[in-house]
């Protein structure tokens, strides 16, 4: 793999719509806590600016490798708590990426930290 002289590659180096590019040429699936926006377009399957709850199940599924068991928690955890999830009708990129979104519960949430942990 291609690296400059700081060890960063071309993704690495790349906007926000070269990544994407990327990840829909390579069918690679974007690191939410790295690459959280092109994550967020990459899961937005209907693409209409809004991850609905049977879009954001798979995608934190994949952000989490999760086994079947961790999967059905997540479904179960998404469909109990979605409104809570995205303090809003519909998790948009702008209430998962603000102050207290959906980004930051995933990064301080004890349950979710252990959950990526394992």
């Amino acid at each position: 793999e291609a690296k400059d002289a700081g060890g960063k590659t071309p993704y690495d180096l790349g906007d926000q719509a070269f990544k994407a590019l990327v990840c829909q040429i390579w069918g690679l699936i974007p690191d939410l806590f790295a690459d959280p926006e092109v994550w967020f377009d990459f899961w937005d399957k209907s693409s209409n600016g809004i991850l609905e709850a049977a879009e954001l199940i798979p995608a934190l599924a994949a952000a989490y490798n999760a086994g079947d068991l961790a999967r059905q928690w997540i479904e179960t955890y998404v469909h109990t708590h979605y409104r809570e999830l995205v303090h809003a009708e519909a998790l948009t990129k702008a209430t998962m990426l603000g102050d207290n979104g959906l980004l930051h519960l995933l990064q301080s949430s004890e349950e979710l930290i252990a959950l990526r942990a394992r």
